[in-house]
């Protein structure tokens, strides 16, 4: 569709400048709630593959830029259906564009809504963005996961959204882990009939220096001993240990939890019925099966037991993330002449996590024979961090 080069003649240059605006991947239209510009970007429609960086550059310098007029404006970038293979066009150039942009251009730049962002996306701004993106761009970062939340800061009626992304957002209230990337919404994949309840209380890290553990190949067991070695004691405190295993309720109405910085998000959804229902899914629990993904996964032979370390893998771009956490406690439940049972574990963060808080995996079935899993959030947005960060290659 476009003349795929890194360094574009005048022909090449009017093929994939045409392909931009066809595509409508930048659109200047409508205004946030301050009263700001909205450039509104497209990442699934980003021909990341075949559009050079000299195009790329040239077409904001004449397109885009004079169109904001010098004033403030605002960034809504839609991250919905984005593919990695298709639309990201590499580290290297995302670097050049972002050094391109007149720093008049950067300091006007209010606020960059991120819509439908998937744990990768906030994974490589969590690391690479840190270093890539200088100048604030990171701390303007505002994550939206979903569109109702978008609709608080932008005037609905005068950004135009595109009809998949309205079809994205309302599976994930059907579909929540989607959220997580541990649930695919491609017709072509299989999806367990049976997840896990999650739980996960989280928040910033203080203000000290951070190590991120890094690997270059799929870690080895060798490696995430290694990791887990230097990466010392828990990084959140001590009177928030176990509180994930605390009723819902009980975290809503905790204020020093909010007072610290932690929120809290929740879903449950119904996944079966039945005994065996339930024993499948604890027997998943059991052995990781929740991080069985082609990009993320734990040892499945790490036993769920008090006081055992463990690291999630993570394949960024790149490298493999290594984040470093504790099993803190263990419940198995049976209530006696009750067909009623749980099962489930909270992990706690440890030095070396991108995170700091408290994840709850678990799984229940109830006095009417049916399974539930449930995700509980309490996190601090993570833009907010202000830490330095040591590298931390396991070669």
């Amino acid at each position: 569709m476009c003349a795929q080069a890194q360094v574009a003649d005048g022909s090449q240059y009017e093929e994939q400048e045409q392909v931009i605006d066809k595509l409508e991947v930048f659109k200047i239209k409508g205004r946030d709630k301050r009263g700001h510009k909205i450039l509104r970007i497209i990442g699934k429609s980003f021909p990341g593959r075949c559009a050079s960086v000299e195009t790329v550059k040239k077409y904001l310098e004449e397109k885009v830029y004079p169109k904001l007029e010098k004033k403030p404006f605002s960034v809504v970038y839609v991250h919905t259906g984005v593919q990695r293979s298709e639309n990201f066009p590499g580290i290297s150039t995302l670097r050049s564009i972002y050094d391109g942009i007149p720093m008049e251009v950067k300091d006007n730049l209010q606020t960059v809504y991120f819509l439908h962002p998937d744990l990768q996306a906030r994974l490589f701004f969590a690391t690479f963005g840190r270093f890539l993106f200088t100048g604030g761009l990171y701390g303007k970062l505002k994550y939206v996961a979903r569109l109702d939340l978008l609709w608080e800061h932008v005037r609905r009626n005068e950004v135009e959204i595109p009809e998949y992304v309205y079809d994205h957002d309302e599976d994930l209230e059907y579909r929540p882990m989607m959220d997580y990337g541990l649930e695919s919404d491609h017709p072509g994949c299989m999806v367990l009939a049976v997840h896990p309840r999650w739980t996960r209380l989280c928040q910033s890290s203080s203000n000290r220096e951070e190590m991120v553990f890094l690997c270059w190949a799929r870690p080895s067991p060798q490696e995430q001993k290694a990791c887990i070695n230097k990466s010392g004691a828990f990084n959140y405190d001590a009177k928030f240990r176990g509180a994930t295993a605390k009723p819902l309720s009980c975290l809503q109405e905790d204020k020093e939890l909010s007072k610290d910085g932690f929120l809290l998000n929740h879903a449950r959804v119904l996944v079966g019925s039945g005994l065996e229902t339930f024993e499948k899914g604890k027997s998943a629990l059991q052995t990781w099966r929740h991080f069985g993904l082609d990009w993320a996964f734990v040892d499945s032979k790490t036993p769920i037991q008090n006081g055992v370390k463990f690291c999630v893998c993570l394949k960024e771009f790149l490298p493999w993330m290594m984040m470093p956490l504790e099993v803190v406690y263990v419940n198995d439940k049976r209530k006696a002449n009750k067909a009623m049972m749980s099962f489930g574990f909270g992990s706690g963060t440890l030095q070396g996590h991108l995170l700091a808080g408290e994840e709850r995996f678990s799984i229940e079935l109830d006095e009417n024979n049916q399974v539930w899993w449930e995700i509980k959030g309490k996190q601090k947005n993570e833009g907010k961090r202000k830490g330095r960060y040591s590298l931390c290659y396991m070669l």
